[in-house]
């Protein structure tokens, strides 16, 4: 009996931190993230984000960079084309070469997650994606490349409590 108290008072303070997002929307702390279904130039991708009163994700801890791993490694598990799998996220070093910033802020990286030999700023490689190749570690990439993306959001506090 004590097991299962513990279980549920672990349940309500882990459901009480999460964020309330909107359909298709997954929660992870105080934000909520979209994985797109299509690819976009870096910029497009941007400027889809900033219509959904989103943006690019600025990676700040090693925990959220492990959820978004996780959720990506999870939405391609059966992908034979792992390999050719990237997501632009919010990061890019456009203005100053080896200068990464988060492109919304404009501050300098504080956590990095780069992948073995990254950034390698071969070709105009300014932009900042997850790619499959290396278990979704970070990867410079050509902003004019074509990638499926992630949006960031704030998640919604409050909400209602189900069940009672």
């Amino acid at each position: 009996m004590i097991v299962i108290n513990h279980a549920a008072f672990a349940l309500v303070i882990t459901s009480a931190y999460a964020a309330f997002c909107p359909n298709g929307w997954v929660p992870h702390d105080d934000s909520c993230y979209l994985f797109s279904r299509d690819k976009q130039m870096w910029p497009v991708a941007a400027a889809h984000c900033a219509a959904l009163n989103a943006q690019l994700p600025i990676i700040e801890t090693e925990r959220e960079d492990n959820f978004l791993q996780q959720t990506l490694r999870g939405l391609h598990a059966n992908d034979r084309n792992i390999n050719h799998t990237y997501y632009s996220i919010g990061g890019t070093d456009i203005a100053t070469e080896t200068e990464w910033v988060w492109a919304k802020t404009h501050q300098p990286f504080g956590y990095t997650g780069w992948g073995k030999n990254e950034p390698d700023s071969i070709g105009d490689q300014d932009c900042l994606v997850m790619g499959g190749p290396q278990d979704f570690m970070w990867n410079d990439s050509r902003c004019t490349d074509l990638f499926f993306f992630i949006c960031e959001m704030k998640g919604y506090e409050g909400g209602d409590i189900i069940g009672k």
